[in-house]
């Protein structure tokens, strides 16, 4: 759910978090899926536990697929790209959903760009 990425967590302490506690995943599967070193996993889930020792109460949000985590961008380059490109969302429900300014998702999406055309 995008909904977990609009709190004061980082993005990448936001999905590990969600996926170690919500889904009962291990580091080394979270690992796998997302393409993320398991030390790192490791570390982004105690510092979000420390900023947010309760678990995630989603109700109904917005949701995208885990596998859009698995490149070489950033979590929050992956998932603004995602959010704009497939969900066909402007840049300012985007940052309403993430908590941030509309000049800072126009920011990182062209950003995500630029690494999407190095890539090929």
């Amino acid at each position: 759910p995008v909904a977990i990425f609009a709190g004061k967590l980082s993005p990448a302490e936001a999905l590990t978090k969600f996926l170690k506690e919500n889904h009962q995943l291990s580091f080394s599967k979270i690992s796998e899926i997302i393409g993320r070193d398991e030390k790192g996993l490791w570390a982004n889930y105690k510092r979000a536990n420390r900023k947010m020792p309760w678990t995630f109460d989603i109700n109904d949000s917005i949701t995208v697929p885990v596998s859009i985590f698995k490149s070489e961008k950033s979590i929050l380059e992956s998932l603004v790209s995602h959010l704009k490109d497939f969900k066909q969302m402007p840049n300012k429900k985007i940052a309403q959903l993430l908590n941030k300014n509309p000049s800072n998702v126009w920011t990182i999406y062209n950003r995500a760009k630029k690494k999407d055309k190095n890539e090929n």
